[in-house]
């Protein structure tokens, strides 16, 4: 193993801190040798890695400071009035979040048309849990039709609320 000795390196954890990356990023670019690492001595325990100082300050140069999602509130995302704006991959998390609530609203709309519900379906158009619809069925409170799964009418669902 070649040892190089790098005055004024700093360990990976200082320069995964400065740089704003994990240490896994790091290790993955001294594998890919984009910096150098060397080891200074310590009295007493193994030699300490420390990373090329020029290396860190290319790839400090090279790399984009991250940029905030949220503004001062911890809410909103930063708006185009400010000095920094949010990465439109930063707000892919937001657009999926928006994407499945409607996607809720047009299921629940749905099921709001439909005569026959199964049980899964009836549950979430109830309130009510499975185990406690499944009790009425057999109970005779609640009729079910047997098509593939057990299947019951909403009006039925209705008329057991209002007992």
């Amino acid at each position: 193993m070649a040892t190089e000795n790098f005055t004024g390196g700093k360990p990976k954890g200082e320069v995964a801190e400065e740089l704003k990356i994990s240490e896994r990023t790091l290790e993955r670019l001294i594998q890919r040798k984009r910096i150098r690492r060397g080891y200074k001595r310590v009295p007493g325990r193994k030699p300490l890695a420390v990373l090329n100082p020029d290396d860190v300050a290319r790839l400090k140069a090279e790399t984009l400071a991250p940029l905030p999602l949220y503004g001062t509130s911890g809410c909103e995302v930063a708006s185009a009035s400010s000095t920094s704006t949010a990465p439109l991959s930063a707000l892919i998390p937001v657009a999926e979040g928006v994407l499945d609530f409607l996607q809720t609203l047009a299921q629940d709309r749905w099921l709001s048309q439909q005569l026959m519900l199964d049980l899964e379906e009836a549950r979430r158009y109830s309130g009510l849990s499975q185990g406690y619809l499944r009790q009425q069925i057999k109970a005779g409170k609640l009729r079910a039709v047997q098509d593939g799964g057990l299947k019951v009418s909403r009006l039925h669902l209705e008329r057991l609320a209002q007992e």
